[in-house]
C-alpha cells in the first residue's frame, strides 16, 4: 500500500503541470478549460468538411509564442499538426490581431485518434498541456463538427469571454 504513494505523488504533480490531463469526449458546446486554454465540440455540423472527418481550429493571439495541437493515430509516432502564433499561422479576418490555423482530420481507419494541445517550453522543447483521447466508440459524435482550441498569452484570459471565441466562419 505504501509503494503506491510515490506513483499517487507523481500523478498529481503531473496533473498539476497539466501533463496528462484528458477529456475523453468534449460536451458539444460546452467550453472546457485550463489555466491556458479554452476548448471544446462545436455542436453545429459543417457540410465543407468531408464525411468521416473533423475540422480542428487552434486560435492564439498574434503577440503570443507559437502553440500547437498534434494528431497523433493510436499506436504510432506519426503525426500531423496545426500551429500558429507570433510567428506561424493564419491572420484572422474578424480581427487582425488573432491568428489560427484549421485542418480537417480524417478517421477511417483509426483505432483513436490523440490531440495534443502543445506550448513550447525550456530551450524550445514543446510540452504538452493537454491530452484529449477519442476512442473509436466516439469518433460519430465528431463527424462534421469543429473542434476549437483557443490559446490564452500568458494567462491573461482573453479566450474566457465568450465573444472572443470566434467561429471557424468568422477566422476564414
Amino acid at each position: 500500500m505504501t509503494a503506491a504513494v510515490p506513483f499517487i505523488i507523481l500523478g498529481v504533480e503531473l496533473a498539476a503541470m497539466g501533463i496528462g490531463a484528458v477529456c475523453q469526449i468534449l460536451k458539444p458546446d460546452t467550453v472546457e478549460q485550463n489555466k491556458e486554454i479554452h476548448y471544446y465540440l462545436s455542436n453545429e455540423t459543417d457540410p465543407t468538411i468531408p464525411a468521416n472527418n473533423f475540422r480542428l481550429v487552434i486560435v492564439n493571439q498574434k503577440k503570443s509564442w507559437n502553440k500547437a495541437v498534434r494528431v497523433y493515430n493510436k499506436g504510432t509516432n506519426d503525426y500531423f499538426e496545426v500551429k500558429c502564433g507570433d510567428s506561424t499561422g493564419k491572420v484572422a479576418k474578424c480581427n487582425e490581431n488573432i491568428k489560427f490555423d484549421a485542418v480537417n482530420v480524417p478517421f477511417d481507419g483509426v483505432h483513436e485518434v490523440h490531440l495534443c494541445a502543445m506550448r513550447p517550453g525550456t530551450l524550445g522543447v514543446w510540452s504538452t498541456i493537454i491530452d484529449t483521447k477519442i476512442p473509436l466508440g466516439d469518433m460519430k459524435k465528431y463527424a462534421g463538427k469543429t473542434v476549437y482550441y483557443f490559446f490564452d498569452n500568458d494567462a491573461d484570459r482573453y479566450f474566457a469571454t465568450d465573444r472572443n471565441r470566434m467561429t471557424y466562419n468568422n477566422l476564414v
